[in-house]
């Protein structure tokens, strides 16, 4: 009786063995490979991204000609800013379903009403366009993502709440002037009356109009100059109906090879402590700190020139006294 039962008992534990084994061989319990989450998503095809808050503010992003625009007057945006994350998106992978339940969208905030982010991306044909919603974030690199009519909610890394604002000064170009040093050809600073005139000569050298042959620029603060003036972020921008009341005081013209262009310069607003410009190829009127083109400001034309090296004045040789007597012989 003894022997029958172990007999059993060994050859139950065998068939448990090679049950284990079963379930547990190599990639039964892989998870499935990760697909994109929206493969129909091409990003140069995106002409709208708009993105609306938890509590209802939404912000909207269109590309005219190939350049995105911010809200509905028209603002420029930061073109690369917003290609990168259109891609981002696209590129997005279900790497982990985390549930197929109707019942969790509201606790994980990705629900139709309740959500962190919506998130809706469209181009010519906007019944194709691309809806999802972003809720928590179990981590600091991933959060919880669902599309707009599924039930499946993902876990992704690659987006963040704090990376999509609703504010139109999150997606503004900052970069207001972006000139490239060596495509420069002139620049004339006109500031209360007095003009500064810097053109490349037939080598490429800089030259200052209106100084002596044999006065030598000074080539660090001529690079410190175009430095200035040609890479120029700004605070803010103004309303498209903006109109400054007062006259500017600066001009700065710019001449490349293929175009020429004006930057005003307005006084700074005491009340703000911002100094107003208006560059002619832009339709806003944009704000910046004061200290930026301070320097520029008081810019005088000696101050582009090497300092005039002084002749060094020897010491009078002493005079030999009268009646001195002779040196002995």
């Amino acid at each position: 009786m003894t022997k029958a039962k172990n007999t059993g008992l060994f050859i139950l534990l065998i068939i448990q063995a090679a049950l284990i084994v079963y379930l547990y061989r190599p990639g039964q319990g892989a998870p499935p490979p990760a697909t994109l989450l929206f493969s129909g998503l091409r990003p140069e095809m995106v002409t709208s991204f708009t993105i609306t808050d938890n509590m209802g503010k939404t912000i909207s992003l269109a590309k005219i000609k190939q350049a995105w625009t911010v809200g509905s007057d028209g603002y420029p945006g930061d073109n690369d800013k917003i290609n990168n994350l259109v891609r981002r998106i696209a590129g997005l992978k279900s790497s982990r379903l985390v549930s197929r339940t109707r019942g969790s969208h509201s606790r994980l905030k990705v629900g139709d009403e309740l959500f962190n982010r919506k998130i809706v991306l469209s181009g010519p044909d906007r019944k194709k366009a691309v809806t999802f919603f972003l809720g928590t974030a179990p981590s600091a690199r991933t959060i919880y993502l669902r599309r707009a009519g599924e039930d499946d909610v993902y876990e992704v890394s690659g987006l963040s709440i704090w990376k999509l604002q609703t504010d139109k000064e999150s997606w503004w170009q900052r970069k207001y002037v972006a000139v490239k040093n060596a495509d420069l050809q002139s620049l004339t600073l006109t500031n209360h009356g007095k003009i500064i005139s810097l053109q490349r000569d037939a080598k490429g050298n800089w030259q200052l109009a209106g100084t002596p042959a044999d006065r030598k620029l000074d080539r660090n603060r001529v690079t410190k100059l175009l430095n200035s003036v040609c890479r120029i972020s700004i605070s803010g921008y103004e309303g498209k109906n903006f109109a400054p009341r007062d006259k500017a005081i600066a001009t700065i013209t710019y001449k490349t090879r293929d175009k020429t262009f004006k930057l005003r310069i307005w006084p700074k607003n005491n009340k703000a402590n911002e100094q107003v410009i208006k560059n002619s190829q832009s339709r806003f009127y944009a704000r910046l700190e004061p200290y930026i083109l301070q320097d520029t400001l008081e810019l005088k034309k000696s101050d582009l020139l090497l300092k005039l090296k002084q002749p060094s004045k020897q010491p009078p040789a002493a005079a030999e006294k009268k009646g001195a007597p002779a040196p002995a012989q």
